[in-house]
């Protein structure tokens, strides 16, 4: 009903009513009012329900956006796992894979540390025969010097004219052999063989002195042997 509608009706109808008529008509006002206000509450109730509704279905549409979001950062995560889970793998794999690589070069590492230990040791070995190879050249060299000079001093002689023929070359051996067989005889007969203890010194230098003169053989021949019997010797 209208505002105020209630009260032109009432005063169409005034006139000509009694008292009962009166209290009915302001129970009837009463009930009236309190329906509008009961109106007036519902309306008031409804509008907060539908502000209610309206939150909650905006609480409900955050509600799936957020379960949305949520479940595509699941699916994400998932992924994320998945990849990570993959990348492990591949860690794994390729750590097995350096595991192996290393080991194999530690063997060759240490096959290589035995090659060198090898090497070295040859290397002392060939260092070892160059010093004996150097020394046998310089000791070479020294004699080659050495010869050397004593071609150059045989030269001297080489370059001159023979003053001796052949003959008398063989004329003069002949004669040096009787020399030293004559010299050999009087050895030979003046040599004492009665080995002294109190000549042991003189003996031994007089046999060096030999050695160096007629050599080791004829030198043994003459202490060995007694000449007095054979001349020849």
């Amino acid at each position: 009903m209208p505002p105020g509608m209630f009260q032109q009706l009432k005063a169409l109808f005034a006139g000509g009513r009694s008292k009962e008529e009166e209290e009915r008509e302001r129970a009837h006002e009463e009930r009236v009012r309190k329906l509008e206000d009961s109106l007036k509450g519902e309306a008031e109730e409804n509008r907060k329900l539908k502000e209610e509704v309206a939150q909650l279905r905006a609480a409900r549409k955050k509600a799936l956006d957020d379960s949305t979001t949520l479940s595509q950062s699941l699916k994400r995560a998932q992924e994320e796992r998945a990849a990570t889970q993959q990348s492990l793998r591949r860690v794994e794999d390729e750590k097995g894979k350096a595991l192996s690589q290393n080991q194999r070069l530690t063997a060759e590492l240490d096959g290589v540390r035995r090659q060198l230990e090898s090497r070295d040791i040859e290397l002392k070995n060939l260092r070892n025969e160059l010093q004996h190879a150097q020394t046998k050249h310089d000791e070479l060299t020294t004699l080659l010097e050495a010869r050397t000079r004593e071609l150059k001093g045989a030269q001297i002689y080489l370059t001159k004219a023979d003053t001796l023929s052949g003959a008398e070359v063989i004329s003069l051996v002949d004669a040096l052999n009787v020399e030293i067989l004559q010299t050999s005889a009087f050895i030979s007969d003046s040599f004492d063989f009665a080995r002294q203890p109190a000549h042991a010194d003189e003996i031994k230098e007089a046999s060096a002195r030999i050695s160096e003169l007629m050599g080791p053989t004829l030198t043994h021949l003459l202490s060995t042997v007694l000449h007095g019997e054979d001349p020849l010797l």
